[in-house]
């Protein structure tokens, strides 16, 4: 039971991840090229990093506690996206929520 609900929460934080960044490329591109460049281009970036290096089947995968410290970087990195676009308490919320995700499932072994 509570694998699961950490699990939904770990999938949400992704999603969320997603949106955050394409929602920081939009604001931060100075024209609509770059906008639309810079919105799809950073959450594939992250994507593709995410697939390669911290999901279940990663190619590359890091261990213990370089797993847990690769993972908050990356969720760190979205916060800082989110704060950036003046959503202050929202960065903060997402960020505890996405690392204590994080540490759950070490712990747990999930």
């Amino acid at each position: 039971m509570i694998s699961g609900i950490i699990m939904i929460t770990r999938f949400v934080s992704e999603l969320l991840a997603l949106w955050i960044l394409r929602r920081w490329g939009y604001d931060y591109g100075n024209s609509l090229v770059f906008k639309w460049v810079f919105a799809m281009g950073t959450p594939f970036i992250f994507a593709i990093i995410w697939g390669l290096f911290a999901s279940p089947k990663a190619h590359y995968q890091f261990e213990g506690i370089y797993k847990i410290f690769f993972e908050i970087v990356l969720f760190s990195i979205v916060a800082l996206a989110l704060y950036t676009i003046n959503h202050h308490t929202l960065a903060g919320v997402y960020w505890m929520i996405a690392v204590l995700t994080a540490l759950l499932i070490h712990k747990y072994k999930i």
